[in-house]
């Protein structure tokens, strides 16, 4: 059992092979303050089963360029879990991906069960945990998204000032075609270092991470 003072944390499991989700289980076992109360192959199974529940879930990011991962991490976190993504290996690129859409945290698959145990509680405890090495490029990442003043403008009254293209456009003095290509550039942009902002909400949250809106 865990100590009164320390809190248990539940944790569900999603990768496809399930050699890997047993060994990893095996590995929190260990911890006394961690219960795994689900494991499944994929996002929608685990939904239906006992681990929707969790408050953490490892998330497997699976082969590079999944076009799944977005999607599943957004449901996770909809849904109110702490999504920990994990990999064999993290890409500038897939850990831009994970952390652009909610994760709470990188985990190597390389690394030692306490390592798994720390980005657990951190992501409990609403914390970001990412290795030191993928903050450096992600930090330089970011710096390399260089939107125009027109660019900023149009995405910020567009997306964190909930207006349409034509409201835009009045405001900007501009015509709606115009305003939107002002958009798409921006977009482009982040979709080029793995920042993709499909939808307003998403723009608004880039805007937000480089400073550029109001959260």
């Amino acid at each position: 059992m865990a100590r009164r003072s320390e809190r248990v944390i539940s944790v569900a499991l999603v990768d496809e092979q399930e050699p890997t989700r047993h060994g990893l289980a095996g590995w929190l076992a260990a911890d006394r303050t961690i219960v795994v109360t689900g494991s499944a192959p994929d996002v929608d199974t685990l939904l239906a089963g006992p681990g929707r529940d969790a408050t953490v879930v490892l998330l497997d990011a699976g082969q590079p360029d999944r076009p799944d991962l977005s999607r599943e991490i957004f449901t996770l976190t909809k849904a109110g879990r702490s999504v920990v993504v994990t990999a064999v290996r993290f890409s500038g690129r897939l850990a831009r991906v994970a952390l652009g859409n909610g994760a709470a945290g990188l985990l190597s698959k390389t690394a030692p069960a306490g390592a798994a145990v720390q980005a657990i509680r951190a992501a409990a405890a609403g914390d970001l945990l990412i290795p030191v090495r993928l903050a450096r490029e992600l930090v330089a990442a970011a710096a390399d998204v260089r939107l125009s003043p027109q660019e900023t403008t149009a995405s910020r009254l567009y997306a964190q000032g909930g207006l349409s293209l034509p409201s835009v456009a009045r405001l900007m003095g501009l015509s709606p075609q115009t305003v939107k290509q002002y958009i798409d550039r921006a977009r482009g942009k982040y979709r080029s270092v793995g920042r993709a902002c499909p939808t307003k909400v998403h723009l608004y949250q880039r805007l937000v991470e480089d400073g550029l809106a109001e959260h």
